[in-house]
């Protein structure tokens, strides 16, 4: 009898996995049929290389695929990737950054964070964060929230602790030179760009502020103690003058009620 259960057991089990590839094949079979419909792609291939060069789909469709489908989707080499880099450099024309900025903006957020070049790429969206041309800074912006979407915490803890130094560098590393210094008298003007540009990338860490508690379970205790530290390092830089505005002043603008950081509390009070 014994061996009679095993062996229904057995083909039970092998009855799942069989249905479970099956539907798993259907899915990938699904998904790759509308990544491949004419309207959502835009390949150019080098001559005489069968290897695609550059896939371009709009970001509803790109945010929803998996990691493991948009590497299929598009190859970039380490060749094409540090050519993107010399591209990106403070140095080059506006036009050849901005160019750099929207191949780069074309490779799977989420494989950024684990490719060999990602230091000096994390610095490269660093400085497009304060680049001074809007199109190169509202992308790398851009970029880099769609990286957090990848929701892990390798990329949350790039994406998140970027923004938070790239923030202390614009109030605490010199701001006043590279202006962006704000005082209560100017307040914040809805058509001043500068004031745009600013809440926009606060809104943004409001924003991972919020939602990174969803995810706190499932990181280690480094990554959580990375992300805390820089939260404090940025929101405890002060002035001397009382009229000059400083990070918790936009944060306290976007979120009064402190939402992100009564998430925090409750998640902190669940794991004590």
């Amino acid at each position: 009898i014994q061996n009679c259960d095993a062996e229904m057991f057995s083909q039970l089990c092998q009855s799942v996995v069989s249905d479970v590839k099956q539907a798993v094949e259907e899915i990938m079979a699904s998904e790759a049929s509308q990544v491949t419909s004419p309207e959502d792609q835009v390949i150019h291939s080098s001559p005489g290389s069968s290897s695609t060069q550059h896939y371009s789909l709009d970001d509803s469709c790109a945010s929803e695929l998996s990691s493991v489908n948009q590497t299929g989707i598009m190859f970039m080499s380490s060749e094409q990737l540090q050519a993107i880099l010399d591209g990106l450099k403070p140095n080059q024309p506006m036009e050849v950054r901005w160019q750099s900025m929207q191949h780069l903006s074309h490779f799977p957020p989420g494989d950024l964070v684990t490719c060999e070049n990602w230091l000096p790429l994390r610095e490269a969206l660093k400085d497009g964060l304060g680049d001074g041309d809007r199109r190169i800074a509202g992308l790398s912006l851009k970029l880099f929230y769609r990286m957090f979407r990848a929701h892990s915490s390798l990329t949350t803890r790039e994406v998140y602790t970027c923004l938070c130094e790239h923030l202390h560098q614009l109030f605490g590393g010199g701001g006043g030179d590279n202006g962006y210094m704000f005082t209560l008298a100017m307040g914040m003007d809805p058509a001043d760009d500068r004031c745009l540009e600013m809440l926009s990338k606060f809104r943004l860490l409001n924003h991972l502020q919020i939602q990174i508690p969803s995810y706190w379970v499932r990181y280690n205790e480094r990554v959580v103690e990375e992300i805390v530290e820089h939260t404090i390092h940025l929101l405890s830089l002060s002035y001397q003058s009382p009229s000059l505005l400083g990070p918790i002043s936009f944060i306290t603008l976007l979120d009064p009620k402190a939402s992100w950081f009564r998430k925090w509390m409750g998640v902190v009070s669940q794991l004590m």
